[in-house]
C-alpha cells in the first residue's frame, strides 16, 4: 500500500481580485466535480464487485478513482483558500 503525501504552497499576500476570480472559477469546477464524483462512485461499486468476484483490483478502474481523488484534492485546496495554484477545469 502506498502512502499519501501533499504539498500545499500559497503566497503570503492575497488580493481581492483573485478572491473574486476564485469564486467565479469555483462554479464550473463544482459542476465538473459533481459529474466526476458520480462516475467515480459507479467505478467504486463496479470495483467492489470485481474484487469480490476475481479477488483482485481492476487497474483501469483503480487508476480512474485515484485520478478523481487527486483532482478533488486540487479543487478543494483551491476553493478552500489553501493554495493559489488554479486547477484546470477538465482533469487529465
Amino acid at each position: 500500500m502506498n502512502t499519501v503525501s501533499a504539498s500545499i504552497k500559497s503566497k503570503e499576500q492575497a488580493s481581492r481580485k483573485e478572491l473574486l476570480v476564485r469564486f467565479v472559477y469555483a462554479i464550473p469546477l463544482a459542476i465538473v466535480l459533481m459529474v466526476l464524483s458520480v462516475i467515480a462512485g459507479v467505478c467504486t461499486i463496479v470495483q467492489w464487485f470485481h474484487i469480490l468476484a476475481f479477488k483482485k483490483r481492476n487497474m483501469m478502474l483503480n487508476e480512474w478513482i485515484v485520478k478523481y481523488l487527486e483532482y478533488d484534492f486540487k479543487v478543494n485546496t483551491y476553493t478552500n483558500l489553501a493554495t493559489d495554484e488554479r486547477p484546470e477545469i477538465m482533469p487529465e
